[in-house]
């Protein structure tokens, strides 16, 4: 059986063939936002990219600070936000 390709399903058997269903990989997240009271570290938005996020002076960040940019075109974790401490 061929080798299973990125974003791509199994192979499944129909009849004497073999298909394989697949996503395209994508190489860029969408630009995410600084949340309110926060600022956005990072410039590039392309795969395996890193953007963090750290809040102003008295608050504290909710969701996940640190994120990466995925195969899938998605952010890692949680969307980030800052709230009061």
């Amino acid at each position: 059986m061929p080798t299973l390709a990125p974003n791509c399903l199994p192979f499944k058997k129909i009849g004497k063939m073999s298909i394989q269903f697949c996503v395209p990989a994508t190489n860029s997240c969408a630009k995410p936002r600084a949340p309110r009271h926060g600022t956005k570290i990072g410039r590039s938005y392309t795969l395996g990219s890193v953007v963090t996020i750290v809040c102003d002076a008295g608050y504290k960040v909710s969701g996940t600070a640190k994120r990466f940019c995925q195969e899938n075109g998605q952010w890692s974790g949680l969307e980030p936000g800052c709230s009061r401490e």
